[in-house]
């Protein structure tokens, strides 16, 4: 019978190689295994662990680049769009009256213009609203803002008693008691007197 011998050289190498490849066998990455469908997480908890956006979404600020200003005079009333009505037959007692006359007290100033105002609103002799009056006081107040008395104004009268057809506007014009100018020491006097003038139409 022959024996076999193996050199232990031969030994060697084959033992070094088996202990590689045990070796690498646990110290080689694991792969990433997918969790079976019973062991993940329900959406709504995903959703929860979420934090939720807390910065306020920012707003478009509105563009005024096209809106024109518009002048409202007291009382709430556009003398600039108001309107006389038209019809001039009596249809309801309670909400027209007759106008034979229309009187405008207090002003100094504006005489010719108040007149054309009033004669424009042909109000006189026909029956109109109480809206036609509130137009018309508030067309006289544009007419002062217009010309630059800003401290002046027309109201309707209280408690004045329209059965016998006479309408009262009272016009109050404003005044300034004093204008502090500072640091224009070469203005002209005769500059400061026309614009005080012009702003109290009731002064000298």
């Amino acid at each position: 019978m022959k024996k076999i011998c193996l050199k232990s050289d031969f030994i060697g190498s084959i033992f070094g190689v088996f202990s590689i490849v045990y070796l690498a066998k646990f110290l080689l990455p694991l792969n990433a295994q997918p969790l079976p469908d019973d062991e993940l997480p329900p959406q709504d908890t995903i959703q929860q662990t979420i934090p939720p956006n807390t910065e306020p979404i920012p707003e478009t600020e509105p563009s005024f680049e096209n809106e024109k200003p518009t002048i409202f005079v007291p009382g709430g009333v556009d003398s600039a769009r108001c309107e006389f009505s038209v019809d001039k037959s009596i249809t309801n007692y309670r909400d027209r009256f007759f106008i034979r006359d229309i009187q405008i007290i207090g002003n100094t100033v504006l005489q010719s213009e108040i007149d054309e105002i009033v004669k424009d609103s042909q109000l006189k002799y026909r029956t109109a609203t109480f809206e036609d009056l509130v137009c018309l006081r508030s067309r006289i107040t544009q007419l002062y803002l217009e010309k630059g008395y800003v401290t002046s104004g027309a109201f309707l009268a209280n408690n004045q008693d329209l059965s016998n057809g006479v309408v009262t506007i009272q016009v109050v014009e404003g005044s300034l008691e004093e204008i502090i100018l500072t640091g224009l020491d070469r203005l002209q006097e005769s500059y400061i007197t026309v614009l005080k003038q012009k702003s109290s139409p009731n002064k000298p």
